[in-house]
C-alpha cells in the first residue's frame, strides 16, 4: 500500500493537484483498483454528478478506490468519492471554466488534464460514461442499470460557520439576494445549450436596478464571474468563500437566489434554499429541469421568469426593463414576501430513492408544449 499511495502522492504534484481529501489507510495496494473521473462541466452537470449519478457509481463499484478531479472547494459535494483533487494552477482553471458546458469541457487544458491521467492510472472514467446515463434528462439506461433514481443533498452547516460574513449580513439592514454576476449566459441555439459571452454592463444594470428596489444584493463571486467590487464597494455584500458548503450556508442564511440564465439555482436546492429564475422556456423544457426541481424542490419555493437569453446580449436598460426585468423584480417581490424561514426544509443530508414514476414526461403537441405528471 504505501507504494501505491507514494505513487498517488507524486502522480498529484507532478500533474498540479492539491489532494483536499483522501485516508491514508484506505489507499489500494493494487493500481487496477483506482478509477480517476475527471469532472470540469458547468455548475448545473456538477450538481447532477454529485446528486444522482455519483453515488449510485459507487454504489455499483464499491471495492474500488475513486478519485474525483474537479472544481475546487467542491469535496465535501462528493462524500462517497475516497479522494478529491483540485488543481493549484489558476492558468488552468481559468482555460477550464472558459468551455465550461452541460456534461463535458471542451478545452485543451481538460484535453490535456486528461491525456496526463492517462499516462499514470489504468482507468479513467470520461465524460460519455455518465452522459450516457445523463444527458439532457435521465436516460432510459440510469433507471436499468441503477433501478431507481437516488439523490443526494448534504447536510447545511449552520451559520456560524460563516464567522465575519455571518457577521456583515447581521449589520447589514434589509432585504438580501443572492446574485451570480456571470461571464457567461446559457442559451438554447441549434437544438443544444451553449454559453454566450455577457457584459459586465449587464450586471452593473441587474445590481442597480435591485439596489433601487431597496434591495440588498451579496454577489457571489468565483471564477465564473465578474468581480462587481470596484463598481459596487460597500454598496453590496460579497460571498468569496471557496467551500461548497460555506457558499450554501451562506445561501440558506441570505435566504433567496436569483438566478439569471446562469444555473445557480441548482447550488440553491442544494441548500434548501428558495430561488427566484430568469430563463429561457426551450432550454429549461429541452434540458428537462423540471425533472430535477420535481425530485428535489420538496418544500423548497421557487418562481421562473422566461425570457430569451439573447436578450441579455444586446439592448438597453430600457429595453432590458420592460422585455424581462420588471417582470422578473415584481416575482423577486412577491418570492420575498412570501418567505418564512421557520418554513424552510430540514438542513439534514439527504439520501433518498425516488421513483421513476414521479418523474414528469414531456408531451409536445400542435399546442405547444405542456407537463403531464404520471400517476404515483
Amino acid at each position: 500500500m504505501s507504494n501505491t499511495s507514494d505513487f498517488i502522492k507524486r502522480t498529484a504534484d507532478k500533474l498540479g493537484f492539491r489532494r483536499d481529501f483522501y485516508v491514508e489507510k484506505n489507499i489500494p495496494a493494487i493500481m487496477s483498483d483506482i478509477i480517476v473521473i475527471p469532472f470540469y462541466a458547468d455548475i448545473r452537470s456538477t450538481f447532477i454528478l454529485s446528486s444522482f449519478l455519483f453515488n449510485q457509481y459507487k454504489r455499483i463499484n464499491p471495492d474500488k478506490y475513486i478519485i474525483v478531479c474537479s472544481w475546487a472547494g467542491w469535496h465535501k459535494m462528493f462524500p462517497y468519492a475516497n479522494e478529491f483533487w483540485s488543481l493549484t494552477d489558476r492558468s488552468q482553471i481559468r482555460g477550464l471554466v472558459d468551455d465550461a458546458n452541460p456534461m463535458i469541457n471542451n478545452s485543451g487544458t481538460n484535453t490535456t488534464i486528461t491525456r496526463n491521467l492517462l499516462q499514470h492510472f489504468e482507468n479513467i472514467v470520461s465524460y460519455d460514461f455518465f452522459q450516457s446515463y445523463y444527458k439532457d434528462g435521465f436516460k432510459s439506461k440510469y433507471i436499468t442499470d441503477f433501478g431507481s433514481v437516488r439523490y443526494w443533498l448534504p447536510e447545511i452547516p449552520a451559520s456560524n460557520i460563516l464567522g465575519n460574513f455571518n457577521t456583515e449580513l447581521t449589520n447589514r439592514k434589509g432585504k438580501k439576494i443572492v446574485l451570480y454576476p456571470v461571464k457567461k449566459i446559457r442559451s438554447w441555439q441549434q437544438g443544444k445549450c451553449r454559453y454566450m459571452d455577457v457584459s459586465k454592463d449587464f450586471w452593473s444594470y441587474v445590481v442597480d436596478r435591485f439596489l433601487n428596489e431597496d434591495l440588498v444584493p451579496v454577489l457571489y463571486q468565483n471564477h465564473f464571474t465578474f468581480d462587481m467590487s470596484p463598481e459596487f464597494t460597500d454598496r453590496c455584500l460579497y460571498l468569496l468563500n471557496e467551500d461548497i458548503l460555506h457558499v450554501l450556508a451562506a445561501f440558506r442564511e441570505i435566504g433567496c437566489v436569483l438566478d439569471i440564465h446562469s444555473g445557480i439555482s441548482r447550488l440553491a436546492i442544494a441548500a434548501r434554499c428558495p430561488f427566484a429564475v430568469l430563463d429561457e422556456r426551450t432550454r429549461y423544457i429541452n434540458q428537462k429541469d423540471y425533472e430535477i426541481d420535481d425530485i428535489c424542490c420538496n418544500g423548497v419555493s421557487k418562481l421562473y421568469t422566461f425570457s430569451l437569453g439573447g436578450m441579455l446580449i444586446s439592448g438597453s436598460p430600457q429595453e432590458w426593463d420592460g422585455s424581462f426585468m420588471d417582470s422578473f423584480v415584481s416575482k423577486t417581490h412577491t418570492l420575498l414576501n412570501s418567505l418564512n424561514k421557520d418554513n424552510y426544509g430540514a438542513t439534514a443530508e439527504i439520501n433518498e430513492e425516488v421513483s421513476s414514476e414521479n418523474i414528469r414526461n414531456r408531451a409536445s403537441k400542435r399546442l405547444g408544449v405542456k407537463f403531464i405528471s404520471k400517476s404515483r
